[in-house]
């Protein structure tokens, strides 16, 4: 629809400028703000265009899980590469169009939400994670390395369950393994998915505070966001926070968060 307007001469400049204004950013990608984050965005995907395989398209039988709606308000804003014969990469992106996570996963995945569907012969060698790593720091920075895990060393295990985390400067990496055992009876770690999760600092006031399975979350700006620990049990409304959440996109329900500095 266009709206019409009257002659300019009727119009004081003032005015005029105001209602250029508000028509040029009737459309969000032509604003500053939303351009900045277009920009930002387009230049990770020439990247991870070159970087990765072809995007991956679902086979004609198969329908993706588009979200997990436990934890998902909605899809996320993301592109899928296939990686392989039984992997895809997945990098999803935040409002401003920094990357938030990038994750390798087995493509059957995207299809079931359950280990048990995935052939169990489908596994990654260490060499392909050191690969992501390198790939993703090539489309954002991960900074320096602080503390890394050498599974099953450092990692925490339930039964075969092996579940690992790597900090680093920009980002937190957890990878899942299964622990067999070589014919020598010594543990062998086979690495089956790698997420990578970027850090965002959040600067703002507590605009709302909720309670939810005996954890407290507060809401800055649109985003929800909390901790198994509890960091925000003594954080008010009206508050002024500044944390690290990690990971966190628009459609996440609860993003995950590093305990506060609260002003």
């Amino acid at each position: 629809m266009v709206a019409l307007l009257e002659p300019a001469y009727n119009f004081p400049m003032h005015r005029m400028r105001s209602l250029l204004l508000l028509f040029v950013c009737i459309a969000p990608s032509v604003c500053v703000g939303d351009s900045s984050a277009d920009q930002r965005k387009a230049a990770i995907v020439a990247k991870a265009d070159k970087l990765f395989e072809a995007r991956y398209t679902p086979p004609k039988d198969k329908s993706l899980r588009l979200f997990d709606k436990e934890r998902e308000t909605g899809p996320a804003d993301e592109i899928i590469y296939r990686h392989g014969a039984s992997y895809v990469i997945r990098i999803v992106f935040a409002d401003d169009g920094t990357l938030a996570r990038v994750q390798l996963l087995p493509k059957a995945l995207l299809h079931v939400d359950n280990w048990r569907d995935v052939p169990a012969e489908v596994q990654l060698s260490p060499s392909e994670m050191k690969w992501l790593l390198q790939s993703t720091d090539n489309l954002q920075k991960l900074g320096e390395p602080k503390q890394l895990t050498q599974p099953p060393s450092g990692c925490f295990q339930s039964g075969q369950n092996l579940y690992c985390t790597d900090f680093y400067e920009h980002a937190s990496v957890n990878h899942f393994n299964l622990e067999r055992m070589k014919q020598d009876r010594s543990p062998k770690a086979l690495l089956k998915q790698v997420t990578i999760a970027y850090k965002q600092v959040v600067s703002g006031m507590v605009e709302d505070i909720k309670v939810e399975d005996d954890q407290h979350q507060i809401r800055v700006g649109r985003n929800w966001y909390g901790q198994k620990s509890d960091i925000f049990k003594d954080v008010h409304k009206e508050s002024f926070v500044q944390f690290e959440s990690l990971g966190c996109t628009a459609n996440v329900k609860v993003c995950i968060a590093n305990r506060p500095e609260v002003k």
